[in-house]
């Protein structure tokens, strides 16, 4: 089995195809290597390029998700919200017994 990859009349990717060493490559599909950190790979007829302008390759990168806080950060956030937690109890009480 190998892979290939099918492109559209405009040469932008379309999906991975898996066919027979043997078999021959179906229409619309090429034998080649597609880069990884392509966000819209695009066959020109000679190599694959980035199918999308820079303009949007740079608000794609500037509005991406921030990577989820570690385990040690999630630990080190609940503490404080407990310590703050405990402040405020103490805080109701000691209102709560001037009353």
């Amino acid at each position: 089995m190998k892979q290939v990859y099918r492109f559209d009349e405009n040469g932008v990717y379309i999906e991975p195809v898996l066919i027979n060493d043997t078999d021959e490559i179906p229409e619309g599909c090429l034998d080649v290597h597609i880069p990884e950190g392509f966000y819209q790979p695009r066959w020109n007829g000679t190599e694959i390029v980035e199918g999308l302008p820079q303009e949007e390759i740079d608000w794609i990168r500037n509005n991406e998700p921030s990577p989820p806080p570690s385990y040690e950060e999630v630990l080190a956030e609940n503490m404080e919200l407990k310590e703050r937690l405990g402040s405020m109890e103490f805080a109701v009480i000691t209102l709560l017994d001037r009353l």
